[in-house]
């Protein structure tokens, strides 16, 4: 029986965390989760929408925190002088020189 509802409890919080999949968003943030991003107004696997041959090589973040899977897409996001941008675990981040 306590296996029935472990099962149960895992099932429901996977169904719960995948729910915002494909709802209309404005920007990253209103997807929340990291592997989820705002595009095309809805919310995307992010390694499935920037790994599309036509998105890969045009899409660049803006800020930090902005979905990337390459550090090439974070090269336009502004840091401080002593700072870069890069890549790391989904998202971009400010990282020192």
């Amino acid at each position: 029986m306590k296996i029935f509802v472990v099962l149960l409890m895992t099932t429901l919080v996977c169904f719960i965390q995948a729910s915002q999949f494909d709802e209309s968003c404005s920007e990253h943030k209103d997807c929340q989760r990291k592997d989820l991003g705002c595009f095309e107004d809805k919310c995307q696997w992010v390694q499935n929408y920037l790994n599309k041959e036509e998105v890969r090589d045009s899409y660049y973040a803006t800020k930090l925190g902005d979905p990337c899977i390459t550090i090439k897409q974070c090269s336009h996001v502004p840091t401080d002088a002593d700072k870069h941008a890069i890549c790391y675990s989904l998202e971009c981040v400010a990282v020192k020189k």
